[in-house]
């Protein structure tokens, strides 16, 4: 009898290896698409890849998207996700035990150092020219979104200059973009006339400026230089999300979200719920944490039953049948991850190994096109009539698995 247990044991162990070595073998590949394929490895660009016509000194380095109907590369928000998809690579490195994706990170992390206002003589100096939707205007949720990752770096590395970015784009981000004691952001920055503005949407619906905690990056600047001002915003844009929160969990009076429709955005209680976890942390105070977990509770039931993810999904947790967004998923499975190593989460395993399933099953791994191997499939989109693919392979889709797998096997979870 004892020598079957131990046949057996040793059986469920290699099993579990395997189960292992598989998760890090799509883990590599998904990097490896980001490196090899995604981003830029020339210092321009040709212009029916940036149909907005962004500007920047050095594309080197920067991320892209792929429409795979037309086998099309294209550039959007190339900052933010950029700076994501950094913190991807270095959280990957960590897992996979290979520098070459520090390396990696290191080559865009210059795209991004390069994307900024150094003139010390400007008074928009240290500002990141964060464009999204067009060519003119800067976006101060991009400009936080793009943070991130060069905190990681620079803590990985331990290069300072990634940290010194970093604070002097949070102090103009407070000087310039804060509504002081509002917990509230303007967000548009005119580079081009030094002027800045709130978005019409926001101010539609009678808010002058949006709450933005993303990435907590206001809390962790003042952790890594004291200044406490930044700490001061990161709690008042805390205490303004409490009191703007609706329906439970999400934000649907602030754009990317729309009250009006009744739509939420999916990685919206991502930024913005995520935030919770670390204020409840540094303050003790249990009104963060049950928000965090009414947000992780909101992609509960956003998430469909197989995993997956719709960007159009409504107040009642309806959908459309099209526009899928496999990062949003992903995004709540960072935050559930969040939740269950502080011990609060057990209950949002189960939908995590789901979430990360979903987005290995929609892993490009045998694609008769090479621009598709190992990226995550982010959407399906109406065929138009044409026999073409209708895949949009947005580059979040695998940026955010590789954030999610990466922290879900240096923690155990899978």
């Amino acid at each position: 009898m004892q020598q079957t247990i131990i046949e057996d044991t040793t059986t469920i162990e290699d099993t579990t290896t395997n189960v292992s070595r598989e998760w890090m073998s799509s883990l590599a590949m998904a990097c490896d698409w980001l490196v090899e394929r995604a981003v830029i490895d020339t210092g321009d660009v040709c212009p029916n890849e940036n149909p907005f016509g962004y500007v920047y000194r050095c594309w080197k380095g920067a991320v892209r998207e792929y429409d795979a109907s037309d086998r099309r590369w294209h550039i959007y928000a190339p900052v933010w996700h950029t700076g994501q998809m950094i913190k991807a690579l270095v959280m990957a490195a960590d897992v996979l035990h290979d520098d070459k994706y520090i390396r990696a990170a290191g080559r865009s992390a210059e795209f991004l150092l390069g994307a900024r206002i150094t003139d010390a003589d400007d008074p928009d100096y240290g500002a990141v020219l964060s464009y999204e939707g067009d060519a003119y205007a800067c976006n101060t949720s991009c400009a936080l979104e793009a943070l991130d990752g060069l905190i990681y770096l620079g803590d990985r590395t331990g290069e300072e200059r990634y940290w010194k970015a970093v604070l002097e784009n949070l102090d103009w981000i407070a000087r310039r973009m804060y509504i002081t004691g509002e917990g509230l952001f303007l967000d548009v920055f005119y580079p081009g006339r030094g002027e800045v503005a709130a978005l019409e949407d926001t101010c539609r619906q009678g808010f002058p400026g949006r709450p933005l905690n993303d990435d907590s990056v206001f809390l962790k600047g003042w952790r890594k230089s004291g200044r406490e001002k930044l700490r001061q915003i990161f709690f008042e844009v805390s205490e303004r999300l409490l009191k703007e929160e609706k329906p439970a969990g999400n934000w649907i009076n602030f754009p990317p979200c729309s009250s009006s429709a009744g739509r939420l955005h999916p990685r919206h209680a991502f930024w913005w719920g995520r935030s919770m976890v670390p204020a409840w942390k540094e303050s003790g105070d249990e009104r963060y944490l049950a928000c965090a977990l009414r947000s992780a509770d909101w992609y509960v039931g956003a998430m469909r039953r197989d995993g997956g993810f719709f960007r159009d999904t409504y107040t009642d947790f309806s959908t459309g049948s099209m526009n899928h967004a496999t990062s949003g998923s992903l995004s709540g499975a960072c935050l559930w991850h969040d939740l269950i190593q502080e011990g609060v989460g057990e209950a949002y395993i189960e939908p995590l190994k789901r979430a990360l399933s979903y987005a290995r099953g929609m892993q490009f791994t045998t694609p008769a096109d090479p621009d598709l191997k190992g990226a995550v499939l982010e959407k399906i989109m109406p065929h138009g009539g044409k026999d073409c693919l209708p895949y949009m392979v947005r580059d979040l889709a695998t940026i955010f698995y590789v954030q999610a797998l990466s922290a879900a096997l240096k923690s155990g979870l899978i």
